[in-house]
């Protein structure tokens, strides 16, 4: 349901012919999906870690998300375009995305992310200086580092210790 939003707000802001939404896909083609990317949205309500962005920015994509739970501290104006959001509770009427009724999660403002759209779309330029500032970002050593080989996530000695 949330998708089907997100891809009427690609449509309205005239980007439905740039953008896919490509749902899951296994581990081993994701360098591929990323490579063939020039940004990657996320608006996601709740992200435990936010491993799709943290790969997107490893492999020199912009990223469009909001800086709520697991992406807090990741999502910077300074590498990535922060998306604004604001806290709501958990509805019935939402259980099919998410059990946790009576919980808060994150809502992407929408009009923030029209603007997002249409500033990436206008301003390729500063996607491409995104993309190349977060580019090969260091790993942490308690991160599955056989994950990254596939990305080409250079790992220095340093960050193992």
């Amino acid at each position: 349901r949330f998708t089907q939003r997100v891809a009427a707000l690609s449509v309205g802001a005239g980007l439905d012919d740039l953008v896919a939404f490509a749902g899951a896909r296994d581990q081993e083609i994701l360098p591929y999906y990323y490579a063939a990317a020039e940004m990657v949205v996320m608006p996601s309500h709740y992200e435990s870690f936010g491993m799709v962005a943290l790969e997107a920015m490893a492999m020199g994509r912009a990223v469009i998300a909001m800086n709520w739970s697991g992406f807090s501290g990741l999502i910077t104006p300074a590498r990535a375009l922060p998306l604004d959001f604001r806290l709501a509770e958990i509805g019935a009427a939402d259980s099919e995305e998410w059990t946790g009724h009576g919980q808060r999660w994150a809502e992407p403002v929408e009009k923030h992310l029209r603007q997002l759209l249409r500033r990436a779309h206008a301003q390729p330029v500063e996607l491409r200086r995104l993309g190349a500032q977060t580019g090969g970002m260091a790993i942490n050593a308690n991160q599955n580092l056989d994950r990254y080989a596939a990305f080409g996530v250079p790992v220095w000695a340093d960050d193992l210790q």
